[in-house]
């Protein structure tokens, strides 16, 4: 789900963003749904996961 939701924002995520994103704890991925409209960049969302 939360790769369909960048893939949406972003339009071309990265395939190496998509693979750390298959690999993040339930919390980051909690994370990041919660900050979805919030994240303006993909380096905001790598943010998130560090």
């Amino acid at each position: 789900m939360v790769i369909k939701l960048l893939n949406k924002k972003f339009k071309n995520v990265d395939g190496d963003v998509i693979e750390r994103i298959k690999v993040l704890s339930s919390d980051s991925l909690n994370l990041i749904i919660e900050d979805i409209l919030d994240i303006e960049s993909i380096e905001d969302l790598k943010k998130v996961w560090d």
